[in-house]
């Protein structure tokens, strides 16, 4: 019994304080002020959980499951808001003659199922065309671009209400769910047919279609705010301009001003190809079919590289190259030419090296990944690895063989 009694007084608190909380719901997106006035309502509610309310926030604010009482309750007058042809159709077609339909089906009455379902599907394919219509009205303001309005504060306040519009048709939109529709088809094929697939599939690409309509408004929306700021400023210059009768504009004037004002931006003219651009895909292809392939150059065969320092004396600075780099070319020409397979570490103690036996597998397999492709598709490259045997997954590589690749 404390249950069902808890219940009641937690009802009774939402009846007895029931404007408030509507109106935070509605107007203040859920929040109730904390003023002396709602200080008793908010101790009432917060007692049964009906809102929460910390230290560190001011306002106390509706719990989740009073929001969405409110939110299932307040559905069809949001329909009504956001489109009251929809709203009304919606509401005869669930209302009367789906309940119509199903008690007839209960009775068998033959000649009244027969009627209800030519009334729904009429209803059904009337509201197909008032949603398409609505939806296709603020495509319409897309293409007009709002230009029947000259002044730029009023074309920006239409845009405004336009949006405000669009988005109330898109909640009605998402209200519409599928397992609202699957109940009121029920097992009739026919109706199923209406609601499931004809009415399902209108929904969706009508919500495809405003958002992306919802989308260009708003950007719409900010180009006129963008050209409106620019024409503001445009109007504080002509004003003051417009009270100095002895004003004439001329470049002279510019000399007075101090050299570091007197800049302006370079403006960059780089042209590039966009070549993600279907529209160009004909003109870069007709380009490239006339260009010249280069030919790939082969390595040139370094050799000791001597630089005057620019002094008067006779010696010259010798820098060698890297005997590792030139080891490893031997190496890979030992493999290409000659088509034997070579060990890095079988390499490595029989060559004069003096770095580390990890330095010049790196080094070898380095030399090898910078070859031009040419020479680079005659290779192949075995790792000679173990697992870890900490971390199974891990691979530790203690060697590679160089194989030849005939083609």
């Amino acid at each position: 019994m404390s249950s069902g009694k808890d219940a009641e007084q937690a009802l009774g608190a939402l009846a007895r304080h029931a404007p408030l909380v509507v109106d935070s719901h509605i107007n203040n997106h859920g929040e109730i002020e904390n003023s002396p006035e709602n200080d008793k309502a908010i101790k009432l509610l917060k007692k049964h959980r009906l809102v929460w309310h910390s230290d560190d926030v001011d306002e106390a604010r509706l719990s989740n499951s009073v929001s969405m009482l409110l939110d299932n309750t307040l559905q069809n007058h949001r329909r009504y808001i956001a489109n009251e042809a929809v709203a009304e159709l919606w509401d005869h077609l669930q209302s009367h003659l789906v309940p119509q339909f199903q008690e007839a089906k209960k009775r068998f009455l033959e000649r009244e199922i027969h009627r209800t379902k030519g009334e729904i599907t009429d209803c059904v394919y009337e509201l197909l065309q008032r949603i398409s219509q609505a939806v296709n009205g603020f495509a319409q303001y897309l293409t007009q671009g709002f230009s029947y309005i000259s002044d730029l504060d009023l074309r920006i306040k239409a845009n405004e209400r336009v949006l405000e519009q669009a988005g109330w048709l898109n909640e009605l939109l998402c209200s519409f769910s599928f397992k609202e529709l699957n109940e009121m088809a029920g097992r009739d094929k026919d109706i199923n047919k209406l609601l499931m697939h004809h009415l399902s599939l209108t929904l969706t690409r009508s919500q495809s279609e405003l958002l992306h309509s919802l989308h260009q408004l708003t950007e719409m929306l900010n180009n006129l705010r963008d050209y409106a700021e620019q024409s503001r400023l445009i109007g504080v210059f002509e004003a003051a301009y417009a009270s100095d009768q002895g004003f004439s504009p001329s470049i002279d004037v510019l000399a007075r001003i101090p050299k570091l004002l007197n800049r302006v931006a370079e403006l960059p003219c780089k042209a590039y190809a966009d070549i993600t651009d279907v529209r160009y895909e004909s003109d870069l292809a007709n380009q490239c079919a006339n260009l010249r392939l280069q030919p790939e150059s082969e390595p040139e065969d370094l050799g000791p590289i001597r630089i005057d320092d620019g002094s008067d004396s006779d010696d010259d600075l010798e820098i060698e190259v890297d005997v590792t780099t030139s080891l490893s070319q031997v190496v890979i020409n030992t493999v290409i030419h000659k088509g034997l397979s070579v060990y890095a570490t079988e390499a490595y103690s029989k060559l004069p090296l003096e770095c580390h036996p990890d330095i010049w597998v790196f080094a070898l397999l380095g030399t090898v990944y910078a070859l031009p492709m040419k020479q680079r598709r005659h290779i192949d490259i075995e790792f000679i690895e173990s697992s870890d045997g900490v971390n199974p997954d891990s691979y530790l590589v203690s060697d590679i063989k160089l194989r030849p690749v005939h083609a």
